[in-house]
């Protein structure tokens, strides 16, 4: 499961960093079925607010 985590920062992560970041790879929704529209449109919207 941990080969799924690439990131050049999990050296650096704490223990309990990286079991969280693997329990949402083992449970959370598949990719195809992540809202991502939804979540870069609150993300633009956030941007444009602070500026």
């Amino acid at each position: 499961m941990q080969n799924r985590l690439k990131t050049k920062a999990r050296p650096g992560m704490s223990h309990e960093k990286v079991a969280k970041l693997i329990r949402i790879i083992e449970e959370g929704p598949a990719v195809s079925d992540f809202p991502s529209q939804n979540v870069l449109r609150r993300f633009q919207d956030i941007c444009k607010r602070r500026k």
